[in-house]
């Protein structure tokens, strides 16, 4: 069997939960562009990415004309000209807009026209997100928060439906593309209370949802459905977008609190979970499908913190089973939701080739996958001592280390490869300011990458399959 070759070949890394795309949309602290004054807090991660840049593909820059020209980075702290915004408003909409189901196109229009219309809220927020893109735009951002903060905070207090409404499509906006809250090794680097910070934003979109909770806004929905039946364009009802993007909003929330701490998970209440039955009949909208799909994964992964647990109990010594069931049990768990993601991934997958917006789902298909694979491999690697049959589980080993070891980038197309590269490159990043061992795990995956994109995909087939006819001789 080649599981015990598998595990000599795998370095010891952290078992936590590789961030999210939406993680590290956020430009602000991977300096792709550093200036000529780099800390030694930068330098480090910047070295490493160098060494590696050429082991195998890099994202593009998102496409703009001459990014650099947006916004040049102004001597003293001062508010953008209308024509600066209006570049980095029009940025957001040819090259984020799709990642953002919950506004539609149609409500859209030119910076100008939303500014006269009394959008300016939304239209700041987009040229917020997207200056964290745009190189030299970082006082642009700065100068936007302190307006955008306050008009938020006076939404949240007034009655006025229409301004509420334009209140939480832009903080769906910020919050999308904002980083969860990271403890420094040196806070004297990082801004200590900025205005959009991530655990704010929450705090906002807590207090402008007050009003109504959402078990009452699908009750809303479902009523208007049964009214309407099997209309063509439901998305046009003010009551249908609302909840959209409450479900929209409770996906994002749930994958950070996943990363943060899936112990406490963000779980879905009865007017989330019940969505899909909602928009039984209009499944193949194009939007509705895909925060349904969105939400539908999250409510598996909210079973992983239970078997988690156990995998806790099993390492803690505080269970009074035998070693052979301890593991036995959160193994099954773990086949289970393994099952259940490719039953979702079946279901869901026709679609991404369909539509540019449903590409983000294959993300998280294999990030869900990823995750479910390293507690797998934790658990077997601990019990590793015991002789014990692990019957349906031990398809799931296998497959495990197979993913967590990156053995066949073959099995990998080009844009999951440079998906890995990225999330391993922000992890590096990352590590720098919280955790160490993020930092181990972000260089041990780039290493990895290296060494398996250097080596001819038929040689590392040829290798296992050698190794494989040398056990079963044993």
């Amino acid at each position: 069997m080649k599981i015990g070759h598998l595990l000599q070949d795998r370095e010891e890394a952290s078992t936590a939960a590789p961030p999210t795309p939406t993680f590290f949309t956020n430009m602000d602290l991977i300096a792709t562009h550093p200036s000529q004054e780099t800390s030694p807090l930068d330098s480090r991660s910047l070295q490493l990415l160098q060494i590696h840049s050429e082991d195998f593909p890099t994202p593009e820059s998102l496409p703009a004309s001459s990014p650099g020209e947006l916004c040049p980075e102004p001597s003293v702290l001062q508010l953008p000209h209308e024509g600066g915004l209006a570049e980095l408003y029009n940025f957001f909409v040819e090259n984020l807009l799709s990642f953002l189901p919950v506004l539609r196109t149609e409500d859209i229009g030119s910076f100008g026209d939303m500014v006269r219309d009394g959008q300016w809220l939304l239209a700041y927020s987009m040229a917020y997100v997207a200056a964290g893109f745009v190189p030299g735009c970082k006082a642009v951002r700065a100068s936007l928060a302190p307006s955008i903060s306050t008009y938020l905070s006076q939404c949240a207090l007034g009655n006025d439906a229409e301004s509420r409404w334009i209140a939480l499509q832009s903080v769906a906006v910020l919050y999308s593309w904002t980083m969860p809250k990271i403890q420094p090794t040196f806070p004297d680097l990082v801004d200590r209370n900025p205005p959009l910070a991530h655990d704010t934003l929450r705090a906002m979109w807590d207090r402008l949802t007050s009003t109504s909770t959402t078990l009452e806004a699908s009750e809303d929905v479902a009523r208007l459905l049964e009214q309407y039946f099997r209309e063509s364009d439901i998305r046009k009802h003010m009551c249908v977008r609302r909840y959209l993007c409450r479900l929209w909003m409770y996906t994002i929330i749930h994958d950070r609190t996943w990363l943060i701490d899936p112990a406490n998970v963000f779980k879905a209440d009865p007017g989330i979970s019940t969505c899909k039955y909602i928009f039984r009949d209009y499944l193949t909208d194009h939007v509705v499908g895909l925060i349904v799909a969105q939400v539908e994964l999250c409510l598996i992964r909210e079973r992983l913190p239970d078997a988690c647990r156990r995998i806790h109990s099993f390492h803690c010594g505080s269970t009074s089973e035998t070693p052979e069931l301890s593991f036995q049990q959160p193994l099954t768990m773990l086949k289970e939701l393994d099952d259940a993601v490719d039953i979702w991934h079946r279901e869901w997958s026709p679609r991404w080739t369909k539509s540019r917006s449903y590409e983000p789902l294959e993300v998280y298909y294999h990030f869900t996958r990823f995750c479910i694979s390293e507690q797998a491999t934790k658990i077997y690697q601990s019990c590793s001592l015991f002789e014990t049959s692990l019957g349906a589980e031990l398809s799931l080993v296998e497959t495990s280390i197979e993913r967590t070891a990156l053995h066949d980038l073959k099995l990998l197309n080009t844009r999951q490869v440079v998906f890995i590269r990225a999330m391993a490159e922000v992890m590096v990043a990352v590590g720098t300011y919280d955790k160490q061992w993020t930092a181990s795990l972000g260089e041990t995956l780039l290493r990895r990458l290296s060494m398996r994109l250097s080596t001819e995909p038929g040689q590392i087939q040829s290798a296992l399959r050698r190794f494989a006819t040398s056990r079963a001789r044993r």
